[in-house]
């Protein structure tokens, strides 16, 4: 018969020791892991970004000790020719702030700059071009992702980012293309879809309007010449001529500052 009450089994040191080191490794090896990746992709973004940086945006320029990940901080938004300075330009976004800034490299290698402000919060790049003829460098259309307003967006001569609001027609809006699709407009078209419906439909912007036509849900289909948006079709309220970019900018946005 057995023993009812078996004597208790006492692990020795070592083997306690040993299950102690495989219960550490268990746990600090997948955190271990997870820093050391994280450290790397931020190091490689870093080094990748750092040496764009001009030197009034570098901390290393005012600090003893290097501050790393500071790359991290600085998104690529988009390319043109959005100024006349320099060669293509670069729109980059503090990701920290929200400022947004355009780049270029002069003549003499040198990266150069301005501050257009804090506004690339709650903001999505939808298309870069030539969309009518406020200005003559590159145009950006962009996205309030929190009211879904569409926004037309260009630097002037004075280096000031401005804008004017095409409405709040970006909801429930792929964009499939852009480009010259017909001869509605002497400049860049949209070719979206609107996700709820499956209807395609042709924009461009007339008059700081935007205008379009219904292509149906198929690219064989009886296209609409009524000429009006149709995303749930609101009607198309464009700003007046010219309009500040702090006027059409998301609600959220800081005061406009000074181009530096």
């Amino acid at each position: 018969m057995s023993d009812p009450f078996p004597p208790t089994f006492h692990r020795t040191f070592s083997q306690r020791l040993r299950s102690w080191f495989f219960t550490g490794l268990v746990v600090f090896c997948p955190i271990a892991m997870t820093a050391y990746v994280a450290w790397w992709v931020v190091d490689t973004i870093d080094n990748w970004v750092r040496p764009w940086l001009p030197d009034i945006l570098s901390p290393d320029v005012y600090l003893p000790f290097h501050i790393p990940g500071f790359g991290v901080v600085i998104a690529m938004v988009g390319t043109g020719q959005f100024t006349t300075n320099g060669g293509t330009n670069f729109l980059v976004t503090n990701t920290a702030d929200h400022h947004l800034y355009d780049w270029w490299i002069s003549t003499s290698g040198q990266l150069q700059g301005i501050d257009l402000g804090a506004y690339w919060s709650n903001v999505a790049l939808i298309a870069v071009g030539t969309f009518d003829s406020n200005t003559t460098n590159t145009e950006f259309l962009v996205q309030n992702t929190v009211d879904n307003h569409l926004y037309e967006w260009w630097i002037n001569s004075q280096g000031t980012l401005v804008g004017i609001d095409l409405g709040a027609h970006w909801g429930n809006i792929q964009l499939i293309d852009s480009g010259h699709f017909n001869g509605q407009s002497a400049n860049n078209e949209l070719l979206v879809r609107n996700t709820a419906d499956g209807h395609f439909y042709e924009w461009w912007v007339s008059n700081n309007q935007l205008q379009g036509v219904d292509l149906g849900t198929t690219a064989s289909s009886g296209a609409s010449t009524g000429g009006q948006t149709a995303s749930a079709n609101p009607a198309s309220i464009a700003a007046p001529q010219g309009e500040r970019v702090a006027d059409a900018a998301p609600a959220n946005a800081a005061a406009r500052t000074s181009a530096s």
